[in-house]
């Protein structure tokens, strides 16, 4: 599934695999509870309908080495639920840190280009840090940005975002968004309903 839409206004978005991470919060550890497929509008519904069926069938995963892991349905979890990455809110910040589309130093152009190629808004406020900004949030070592094939490592970086009106999410920035580096959850919602 490539997911490949040219919707005339931008750049073709592609769908989104988003590990869920557990962030955000005094005791997160980053540890992945949940995974999700976000889907770009003007995709076929019966198309998504198939998707949905198809990842509902899974019961295990396998990984490299040979172990498996089962499947977990059961509800309740924060980190699963949808609304935890839709938001709206104001304030966004990286839960996996958001991978540079150059091999260049990430700046205030690289955070807006990628704003604009996600769809979003031109952020007004914003920050760039090396390390994590929320709680859990995961921490790469520059080797995990090099894509399969290619020896080149891509820069990296934790973001924050601030929009002058809410944003609904998921909210996922910079050039690996279609594999889920970049994911942002909304921060302090409640400010944004006041």
């Amino acid at each position: 599934m490539h997911g490949h839409v040219n919707d005339g206004e931008s750049d073709y978005q592609l769908a989104r695999f988003l590990a869920l991470p557990n962030v955000g919060h005094r005791y997160s550890d980053g540890k992945i509870h949940g995974a999700t497929v976000w889907v770009p509008r003007g995709v076929d519904e019966s198309e998504v309908r198939n998707l949905a069926s198809t990842l509902s069938s899974i019961g295990s995963l396998s990984l490299a080495g040979g172990s498996r892991i089962t499947v977990d349905r059961s509800r309740g979890n924060w980190t699963t639920d949808p609304r935890r990455w839709q938001g709206p809110a104001r304030r966004w910040v990286t839960a996996l840190p958001a991978v540079s589309d150059r091999h260049q130093r990430i700046d205030s152009a690289a955070v807006i280009r990628w704003c604009e190629q996600a769809g979003l808004p031109k952020p007004v406020q914003f920050r760039i840090s090396r390390k994590p900004l929320l709680p859990g949030s995961v921490d790469l070592h520059p080797a995990e940005t090099r894509r399969p094939g290619h020896t080149q490592t891509r820069p990296y970086a934790h973001v924050g975002l601030v929009f002058e009106s809410p944003v609904t999410g998921p909210v996922v920035i910079g050039s690996a968004r279609s594999y889920g580096l970049g994911l942002c959850a909304p921060c302090d919602p409640r400010e944004d309903q006041e």
